[in-house]
């Protein structure tokens, strides 16, 4: 394989953590061939005052969310490999060397994940373990073991640049669980191997997008994506239909938070929507039990309010 390697790192008002996270490219075994550092916007625009021992670029973009600065990476970074970074996120000093000799092993592959440890956060469990037990190996299923929305770290995997571009990059309508969107599209492209050694290091600090994972509006992208993941030519009949099933879950999740942030229509119309795509029956119908005595009180409270202020006009 080609070793050409470019490391890319979206960065927006971080300055404090994206110095850690630089500093562990520093620290590699072997060293990436470049980094291109996405500033999306920070105010005040980022700086590096130090010198490192890979050649660094920073390219400045006004806002446009993390889908967007990965794009932008890639479209500057001359590498033949990708190996993505988070500015809160830190590599271990062998990871750049340990998916290199990897990737060498399986020439065919064109997308590495490796396992990662996390702080601050609950450890998950690693989606794509080889099998029998091997520490290292390709995963046949990958796409079926990632469907379901399982968590894999952006910095925690390396891609080869065409796949990138077959696949359409990130969805830079998305901003949130973008990520998880294209590994499943580049699963579906081109053979994975994966390592269950934690060769990256997950923080949770401060603003996080994880963080509105609960969100009704982090629902409604997770539904759109499983509804485009449906539709897309690249995927076996039998992998869209079982997008379709998960998306039929998904929306009944919605609707359950949509339920308990007090949003009893919208939680109904999410209910609606996981039925016609085979969502649980009996806790959709419960959705709707539970949420009619709040449609109803609400109705009468706003009722109330119109005729309080009918009673008070001149």
């Amino acid at each position: 394989m080609g070793a050409g390697v470019s490391a890319v790192i979206p960065c927006k008002d971080r300055p404090l953590l994206l110095d850690r996270a630089l500093e562990s490219i520093s620290r590699q075994t072997i060293l990436p061939d470049e980094v291109i550092l996405v500033d999306d916007g920070s105010e005040p625009a980022i700086t590096v005052s130090r010198d490192y021992p890979v050649p660094l670029r920073v390219v400045r973009q006004d806002n446009r969310g993390p889908a967007a600065a990965r794009n932008r990476g890639i479209e500057e970074a001359s590498g033949e490999w990708i190996a993505l970074l988070d500015s809160d996120d830190t590599w271990v000093p062998e990871k750049t060397e340990y998916q290199l000799r990897l990737l060498s092993r399986y020439p065919h592959a064109g997308f590495c994940v490796s396992n990662m440890t996390t702080h601050g956060r609950p450890a998950v469990e690693f989606p794509l373990a080889p099998e029998m037990g091997a520490a290292d190996g390709i995963i046949r299923d990958a796409v079926e073991r990632l469907l379901p929305g399982r968590f894999i770290s952006s910095s925690g995997v390396i891609f080869k640049r065409d796949a990138f571009y077959q696949v359409g990059g990130f969805d830079e309508r998305l901003w949130f669980c973008e990520d998880y969107d294209l590994w499943v599209r580049l699963a579906a492209v081109t053979p994975v191997v994966a390592t269950t050694s934690c060769l990256n290091d997950v923080f949770r600090e401060g603003d996080n997008l994880s963080d509105f994972e609960n969100d009704p509006a982090a629902g409604e992208i997770i539904a759109s994506i499983f509804r485009n993941l449906m539709v897309w030519p690249l995927f076996q009949p039998d992998v869209r239909r079982q997008a379709g099933v998960i998306l039929g879950k998904k929306l009944f999740d919605l609707a359950y938070t949509y339920r308990k942030s007090g949003r009893p229509l919208a939680c109904c119309w999410a209910s609606i929507r996981s039925l016609a795509n085979q969502g649980p029956l009996q806790a959709n119908l419960k959705n709707f039990l539970l949420c009619g005595p709040d449609l109803l009180l609400q109705r009468y409270a706003a009722a109330q309010r119109r005729a309080s202020w009918g009673a008070t006009a001149p």
